[in-house]
């Protein structure tokens, strides 16, 4: 186990993973015969099992107590599983990505600002995709939350969550 001491190293790692995932696409978009392959249909596994990682890199390291990070991957999974869209997983995986970006800056000031210059050169060079994965994630939320609209179960779950006693309701 590296721990807190290999946080660079997993930093590193991550920067690696991050960019072979950003140059995987045009790298794919060059092929003139478009073959798909598994790598090309694993992409967003691959990306799932990158974050997974991560969490499990800052809970084994005790970045993040172990009961917190299993509440949070049970309840990731519980709406990944029961929506089975690939926004709800996005939405669950920005957190982890956030978090990590944020202990790199706190614990490692030098990787803290390798990983904002990685951002900010990948904008640069590629803001039209960015665009396109917000949008998708925007468009994809939308259509659970039209789909929730018909399907009232999960709102009157969590607003049974949120009433308080004597009637009061808040949504």
């Amino acid at each position: 186990m590296l721990g807190k001491s290999g946080l660079e190293i997993v930093i590193a790692a991550l920067l690696i993973g991050w960019t072979t995932d950003v140059l995987d696409g045009p790298i794919a978009r060059k092929d003139p015969n478009w073959r798909k392959n598994l790598i090309g249909d694993s992409d967003f596994l691959i990306d799932v099992a990158l974050v997974v990682s991560i969490l499990c890199y800052l809970t084994f390291s005790g970045f993040v107590s172990s009961r917190l990070a299993l509440i949070y991957f049970l309840v990731a999974s519980l709406f990944v599983f029961r929506y089975r869209s690939q926004a709800v997983t996005m939405a669950f995986m920005a957190p982890v990505d956030a978090f990590i970006i944020y202990v790199a800056w706190r614990d490692s000031n030098l990787w803290g600002w390798a990983i904002i210059l990685w951002i900010i050169v990948i904008l640069l060079f590629d803001w039209h995709r960015f665009t396109q994965v917000v949008d998708n994630f925007i468009q994809g939320m939308g259509e659970i939350l039209s789909r929730g609209r018909n399907d009232n179960t999960l709102l009157n779950t969590i607003n049974s969550w949120l009433s308080l006693p004597g009637g009061i309701d808040y949504r």
